[in-house]
């Protein structure tokens, strides 16, 4: 673009995300996750073991901020250019990332790092009031006061009650998006707002 951009980034704690995308895939029918075969029926554990729904959740936070803003190389970005369609852009983004290859895990989480390391805020779900406190100070903005929870699951099951079959599982599935929120929380206790004085 052409002006200065300024990225800002929450994460989420892994297994929380995993459950979350769980409990969304139940409950709304336009779910993505639902078009697949059965998988809108399957108990947690099952969900998990998919070979479609597994894929899907892997490392979910990392391949995102890893690969979302993917550098285009100049053919696709003339490709892109010269599309007449939304169908043909998208297929030169897909050719585009196709070229470069699926990078592996380490690849992965220092593309992930990296980013996260250009982002002018990083945020913490479970710290939410905290990071818009702080968004706020940096922009010399009023304070927007407590954010409202407005997409609560009616499924009321907390990681802390799962089996630890599942929690393994889940484990096993983010291990790289552990280490990434492990930076993001080493990076938002540094950052954490200025109190004011009561």
């Amino acid at each position: 673009v052409s002006r200065p951009v300024r990225a800002v980034v929450f994460l989420r704690e892994p297994r929380s995300l995993l459950l979350s995308i769980y409990k969304q895939m139940r409950k709304d029918p336009t779910d993505p996750l639902r078009s697949q075969a059965g998988v809108a029926h399957l108990e947690i554990e099952e969900f998990y073991n998919h070979p479609v729904a597994s894929a899907y959740v892997e490392n979910f936070q990392t391949r995102y901020l890893a690969l979302a803003e993917g550098r285009l190389d100049p053919r696709a970005i003339a490709e892109i250019r010269a599309a007449r369609s939304r169908e043909a852009i998208e297929q030169a983004v897909l050719e585009a990332h196709r070229r470069q290859g699926t990078p592996s895990a380490r690849d992965l989480l220092a593309r992930a790092l990296e980013r996260l390391g250009e982002c002018w805020l990083v945020g913490l779900s479970h710290r939410l009031d905290d990071a818009m406190t702080l968004l706020a100070q940096r922009l010399g903005w009023a304070p927007f006061g407590p954010a409202p929870r407005l997409n609560e699951s009616p499924d009321r099951r907390r990681v802390q009650d799962l089996p630890p079959s599942v929690l393994r599982r889940m484990d096993e599935l983010t291990v790289l998006d552990q280490a990434l929120y492990a930076e993001a929380l080493h990076r938002a206790g540094k950052e954490a707002p200025a109190r004011r004085a009561a």
